[in-house]
C-alpha cells in the first residue's frame, strides 16, 4: 500500500493525455502506449496550416493570418512537387465554395422551421447549390492533381476542403494584435492534488492589464459549443487554474475557429470536474484499461486518425483481451 502511494505521489499527466483518454481510451493507447503516429489527414492540414500561419503572424513574418495561411499552403504544395497551376485551382475552389456557403452563414438560407444550418455542407440544399456552381467538377480536377499527396482523406473530407477551411478560419477570426501577445504554445502546470499535477499548453497568451494575462483555447470542432458547456470544458478549466505560471489570469477565451465565435470565461470554477477526469484517466492508464469509444459513440470515430487501426476489417470489441480489465481487481 505504501508503495502505491509513493507512485501516486509523483504522478504527472499532460492535459493532452487526459483529453485523449476521456475522448477515447484507445486513442490514448495508439498515441501514447503503442506510440503510433497518426497518418496525416486532410483535416489535420487545417490545424497545421493555421498553426504555421499564427506563428508567422506573431513572429512578424507576414502582414496577417490569411497571408500566413497562403505561405503555409504554398510551402506544402512545393513539398508535394506542385506548381502554381494547382495553387490557382485551389484558390478558385475556395472562392466558389465560399460563395456557395455565404447565404447559409449570413442566415439568408435557413431550414423550413427558420433555424440556421449548423453544418451547411451536410444539407441537401448546400449540395444542390454546390452542384449548380460547378464545385464537384473543380473537386474532381483537384483530386486528380493531388492524388499522389501523402494525405489520408477521411469521410469525404478532401485537401481542397482543408485549404478552403484554412482560409475561411483565418479570415473569420478577429485575432489579437501581435503587440498584445505574450507567446504561443506556452506551457503551464496545474497542481490538482499534492500527488497529481497536470501539464498543459496555452495556444495563445495575451496581456490583459497590469500583471494579468488572458489564455486562449482553440477548438477545431464543427459546431461552437454553448457557453454552459464551454465552462465545463477540461481545457478551459485547466487554463483557469494555471495560477502557478502567471500572477493573475484575467480570463480564458474559448475560440471556435471554424465560426470565429469566442466565449470568455472569467469566473473561476472548482477543480472538481478536472480532478475527477484526471484521476479517472490516471487510474485507467495505470491499469491499462482501454475500451474503444466505438463501443458507444461510433459516429465520433469516423473522423479519428486511428479509425483504421481500430476496425481494419473487424470489430475491435471482438479482439479485446478481457484479462486487461480483470487486472483492476487483481
Amino acid at each position: 500500500m505504501g508503495k502505491g502511494k509513493a507512485e501516486h505521489s509523483s504522478e504527472k499527466l499532460t492535459l493532452a493525455e487526459v483529453w485523449a483518454y476521456v475522448r477515447c481510451p484507445y486513442e490514448h493507447f495508439w498515441r501514447y502506449v503503442a506510440r503510433i503516429t497518426a497518418p496525416p489527414t486532410a483535416r489535420g492540414l487545417v490545424e497545421q496550416a493555421l498553426h504555421q500561419a499564427l506563428s508567422a503572424y506573431y513572429g512578424r513574418k507576414c502582414e496577417n493570418v490569411v497571408q500566413g495561411v497562403g505561405q503555409a499552403w504554398r510551402g506544402k504544395l512545393k513539398e508535394w512537387g506542385h506548381t502554381d497551376d494547382t495553387w490557382d485551382l485551389l484558390v478558385k475552389f475556395a472562392t466558389v465554395r465560399a460563395r456557395v456557403l455565404e447565404p447559409f452563414l449570413s442566415g439568408r438560407v435557413v431550414k423550413r422551421d427558420g433555424s440556421r444550418y449548423k453544418v451547411p455542407q451536410m444539407s441537401n440544399e448546400y449540395k444542390r447549390r454546390a452542384m449548380d456552381s460547378g464545385l464537384p467538377h473543380l473537386t474532381a480536377r483537384l483530386e486528380g492533381r493531388l492524388a499522389g499527396a501523402p494525405v489520408y482523406a477521411d469521410e469525404g473530407y478532401t485537401i481542397p476542403d482543408a485549404f478552403s477551411d484554412s482560409v475561411e478560419i483565418a479570415s473569420r477570426n478577429a485575432w489579437p494584435v501581435p503587440d498584445s501577445v505574450v507567446g504561443m504554445d506556452v506551457p503551464f502546470r496545474v497542481r490538482l492534488t499534492d500527488g497529481l499535477t497536470l501539464d498543459g499548453m496555452a495556444a495563445l497568451v495575451t496581456r490583459a492589464g497590469p500583471e494579468q494575462v488572458s489564455i486562449e483555447v482553440h477548438d477545431y470542432g464543427p459546431v461552437c459549443l454553448p457557453t454552459a458547456v464551454v465552462r465545463r470544458d477540461l481545457r478551459v478549466v485547466a487554463a483557469l487554474h494555471a495560477s502557478e505560471e502567471w500572477i493573475g489570469i484575467h480570463r480564458v477565451v474559448f475560440r471556435h475557429l471554424r465560426t470565429g465565435a469566442t466565449v470568455s470565461i472569467s469566473r473561476l470554477p472548482g477543480t472538481g470536474r478536472l480532478l475527477t477526469a484526471a484521476i479517472a484517466a490516471a487510474a485507467g492508464i495505470r491499469h491499462r484499461v482501454y475500451v474503444p469509444r466505438l463501443a458507444a459513440q461510433s459516429r465520433e470515430c469516423l473522423t479519428c486518425s486511428y479509425y483504421g487501426l481500430c476496425t481494419d476489417g473487424q470489430d475491435l470489441l471482438d479482439t479485446l483481451d478481457p484479462t486487461l480489465l480483470a487486472e483492476i481487481g487483481a
